[in-house]
């Protein structure tokens, strides 16, 4: 029995987004870089629209629209959400305490799993449990 395979239309390709600026090519020899990235003209590279003051802050650029809590507790604010909790929240939950066991958050994180190319991939280690 011979399988027949039927007749398409050539697939069209999409339009190229002309409201999206080209950015600038990659380098040489990285590892993130294409060939079509290569032979992009470095001329449609715009710089960013922001600038970073002496205490690493962003100024201008991206502000998220709707609500938001950036601004919120000051320009020099470093704790953000953490400003809601004060001394007695800090005490209850401090009560809350019963065994005083400790133990891990982190999820483990197989070495098969994507990662960019320019970082190792991942690698696990053990500590022994802590005194009692």
């Amino acid at each position: 029995m011979v399988a027949l395979r039927r007749a398409t239309a050539p697939r069209e390709r999409p339009a190229r987004d002309r409201s999206r600026p080209d950015t600038a090519p990659a380098q040489e020899g990285t590892p993130h870089a294409t060939a079509h990235q290569q032979t992009r003209p470095a001329a449609a590279w715009t710089p960013p629209t922001y600038r970073v003051d002496d205490s690493l802050k962003v100024i201008g650029g991206y502000f998220p629209q709707g609500v938001n809590n950036w601004g919120r507790w000051g320009a020099n604010d470093q704790i953000g959400t953490l400003n809601y909790i004060g001394p007695e929240q800090a005490a209850h939950a401090a009560s809350l305490v019963c065994m005083g066991e400790r133990f891990s958050l982190a999820l483990p994180i197989a070495p098969e799993a994507p990662r960019h190319p320019t970082r190792a991939p991942a690698s696990t280690t053990s500590r022994p449990p802590a005194p009692t």
